[in-house]
């Protein structure tokens, strides 16, 4: 894999300023096309490092935000395990209708179907090889064991590319029920960057930027050709 779509923080400070020239890069060029510009985001420790750094955007237009989830615990807003609600909780009142919440439907199966749906209505369709909504940035994290969104090496679900949304019931990683866009849905976005921090992470990273295709991380490769990879110096320590 490219090296230089690489990047390294070596302090915290430093891995903080990287991204928010990144997203203010990205979002202002977006803005400049797009009537609303749709961001990707994950759970885990990424709402508290994202959303300051979005905040502190300056001439940001919000109005044109809306943020959208890569994956989905099935849980209620008001439930901790929710990703959508950790988001809701760090921004401004002003700025909580910006979220794009997955509604937790009577069933996981409805569930997934629905947020389809959802997208697909908010999202403008557009074909590159493949018909089907597409993010004008996405942000991802991986775990240590390479998965990516709510798609783990156990599971089938990361080798069924043909669907946009789907529904998992046995995630190793607790809580077990969740919903997660496809590797189809993530390669169809014109943005994507990883965000990976963490020593224990870095035997896995180095694997995948040195080809190894066994994770769900590793078939991450945009159509668009622009994946970046944001770590800091303990995630990059293999390197």
């Amino acid at each position: 894999m490219n090296r230089e779509n690489v990047f390294i923080g070596e302090t915290a400070e430093n891995y903080n300023d990287m991204l928010k020239i990144y997203l203010e890069e990205v979002l202002r060029k977006e803005l400049q096309v797009n009537g609303i510009v749709s961001i990707g985001v994950s759970g885990g420790s990424m709402p508290k490092l994202i959303v300051p750094i979005l905040l502190s955007m300056e001439g940001l237009n919000w109005k044109k935000i809306r943020l959208f989830m890569v994956d989905e615990r099935y849980a209620s807003l008001d439930h901790p395990d929710s990703n959508a609600g950790q988001y809701i909780k760090l921004l401004p009142p002003a700025l909580k209708e910006n979220v794009v919440a997955v509604d937790m439907l009577d069933s996981l199966s409805k569930t997934a179907s629905q947020y389809d749906a959802k997208l697909r209505n908010e999202l403008q369709p557009e074909m590159i090889g493949i018909r089907g909504p597409r993010f004008d940035l996405l942000l991802l994290g991986m775990g240590p064991d390479g998965h990516t969104a709510s798609l783990f090496p156990s599971s089938r679900l990361w080798k069924l590319p043909e669907m946009t949304v789907m529904h998992v019931e046995d995630s190793p990683k607790p809580p077990s029920r969740r919903v997660t866009l496809s590797i189809t849905a993530i390669n169809n976005a014109k943005n994507v960057a990883f965000l990976i921090t963490g020593e224990e992470k870095a035997d896995i990273l180095k694997s995948i930027l040195d080809g190894e295709q066994s994770y769900p991380a590793a078939l991450v490769k945009p159509l668009s050709g622009r994946l970046k990879f944001f770590l800091d110096k303990a995630a990059a320590s293999k390197l």
